[in-house]
C-alpha cells in the first residue's frame, strides 16, 4: 500500500514533461506535413519551370531541369552556365526570373547575375540584387554588392541603397560599395 501512495504523485510530477512533450510531437508532426507538401510542390515547380521554358532544349532543358535541384549548389551551377552562355540561354529566362524569388540569397544574386548575361540589366535584376544588399547573411550581400559592381553605370537607381550599404559592417561590401560609387 505504501508503494501505490506515491503514484499519484509522480502522476502529477510528470504530467507537465508529458503535455510539452506531447506538444513538441505534435509541432515536428506539423512540420512534417509542410516538409512534405514542400517537397510534393517542387515536382510540380519543376514542371512549371519547364513549361514556363518550351523553346528550352537539349542542354538548356537540361540546365532548367537542374535550377529545381534540391542541392544548392547544383542549382548555382546550373545558373552560373546559363550566365555563361549568355544570349543562347534566352529561353530559360522565365526560369531564372522565378529564382529571383529563391530562399537561398546565394541563389537569387546567381539568377540576377545570368540574367544581367542573358538580357542586360533588367528592373527585376537590379531589384532583387538591391534587396541583397540588406540580406542577414554578409556574404549574400558582398556578392550582390561585388555583381553590381560589375555592372557598372546600368545601376544608377541603386545609389541611395548603396549609400546606405557604405555602413555594412562587412568590409567587403563597403569595397564593392565604394568601387561602384566611385566609378558612377
Amino acid at each position: 500500500a505504501k508503494g501505490t501512495s506515491t503514484l499519484p504523485t509522480i502522476a502529477a510530477a510528470t504530467k507537465p514533461t508529458v503535455t510539452r512533450v506531447a506538444a513538441q510531437q505534435s509541432q515536428l508532426t506539423s512540420d512534417n506535413s509542410a516538409a512534405v507538401r514542400k517537397w510534393s510542390d517542387r515536382g510540380q515547380q519543376t514542371m512549371a519551370l519547364l513549361a514556363q521554358c518550351p523553346q528550352a532544349t537539349g542542354q538548356l532543358r537540361e540546365l532548367v531541369k537542374s535550377l529545381e535541384n534540391k542541392d544548392v549548389e547544383q542549382v548555382k551551377k546550373a545558373t552560373n552556365e546559363l550566365g555563361r552562355l549568355g544570349s543562347q540561354s534566352l529561353a530559360t529566362v522565365p526560369a531564372l526570373r522565378q529564382l529571383l524569388q529563391h530562399a537561398d540569397g546565394l541563389v537569387r544574386v546567381n539568377a540576377a547575375l545570368a540574367l544581367t548575361r542573358i538580357e542586360g540589366s533588367t528592373p527585376q535584376s537590379t531589384k532583387t540584387l538591391i534587396e541583397s544588399l540588406r540580406d542577414k547573411d554578409s556574404g549574400v550581400r558582398s556578392y550582390a554588392a561585388a555583381v553590381l559592381a560589375g555592372l557598372g553605370p546600368q545601376v544608377a537607381d541603386a545609389v541611395p541603397a548603396l549609400s546606405e550599404a557604405l555602413k555594412d559592417p562587412n568590409a567587403y561590401v563597403r569595397l564593392h560599395v565604394a568601387e561602384i560609387l566611385i566609378r558612377n
